[in-house]
C-alpha cells in the first residue's frame, strides 16, 4: 500500500492509540529502510544501491590515499573522519538523480547520469583540489558506462583506471582508455 494513502486513511481512524502505533511502524520501517541503504560512517549509499542503476552514465571509482597511514598515525577516529569529509566532498559534486556510495573501506564508487566522462573528470580534479588544501589526498578511476557493456565491466574499468592513478604516484584521476589500458598491461 502506497505511504500516501495510509497516512489518509489514518487521519479517518478514530482509534487515536491505534493511529499512533501504526504512525510509529511506519516511523520505524523508514528508519529501517534508511538504515540498509545507507553507510552509517559516511551516510553516502552503501553498494547495495549499485544493483538498482538501469541508465548509461559514467562511473567513477575514488580511493583515499594512505588511509592505513593516518590510521595508524593518528588513530582510526581521525581516519573516520578524513572518511567523512571526502564523502561530503563527493556528494557535493553529484546532482540529485547520481549515485555516491561506500563501496568499501575507503573506497567510493560514483554513478554520474548521462553525464560525459570529460564533466566527470573535470568535478572530481575539483574536489582534488580542494582536498588537497586540507592535505587530504585521494585517486580515481573513471569509465563509461554505455550501450554494449554490462555495469560490472564499467566499475572493472574505473578500478583499472584508479589503479592507473595510484601506480603512477597517486592524487590524480584517470579516464579509462581502451588502447592505452591494453598496451599498459602487456
Amino acid at each position: 500500500m502506497n505511504i500516501k494513502l495510509l497516512h489518509e486513511k489514518l487521519d479517518n481512524l478514530d482509534d487515536q492509540e491505534l493511529k499512533e502505533m501504526i504512525l510509529e511502524l511506519l516511523n520505524e520501517r523508514e528508519r529501517l529502510l534508511t538504515e540498509c541503504e545507507r553507510d552509517e560512517l559516511t551516510g553516502t549509499y552503501n553498494r547495495r544501491i549499485l544493483n538498482t542503476i538501469n541508465r548509461y552514465g559514467t562511473v567513477a571509482m575514488c580511493d583515499l590515499d594512505n588511509l592505513k597511514t593516518i590510521n595508524d598515525t593518528y588513530g582510526h577516529e581521525q581516519g573516520d573522519k578524513v572518511l567523512k569529509i571526502l564523502a561530503n566532498k563527493l556528494l557535493s559534486c553529484v546532482r540529485s538523480n547520481d549515485i555516491v556510495c561506500r563501496y568499501g573501506g575507503d573506497e567510493f564508487v560514483m554513478f554520474f547520469v548521462s553525464c560525459p566522462t570529460e564533466l566527470v573528470e573535470s568535478r572530481l580534479n575539483g574536489v582534488l583540489a580542494e582536498l588537497n588544501e586540507l592535505d587530504i589526498h585521494f585517486s580515481a578511476g573513471i569509465s563509461s558506462y554505455s550501450i554494449g557493456k554490462t555495469f560490472d565491466e564499467a566499475l572493472k574499468e574505473a578500478d583499472e583506471a584508479l589503479y592507473k592513478s595510484k601506480h603512477e604516484g597517486k592524487g590524480k584521476v584517470t579516464t579509462y582508455k581502451e588502447k592505452q589500458m591494453v598496451l599498459e598491461k602487456k
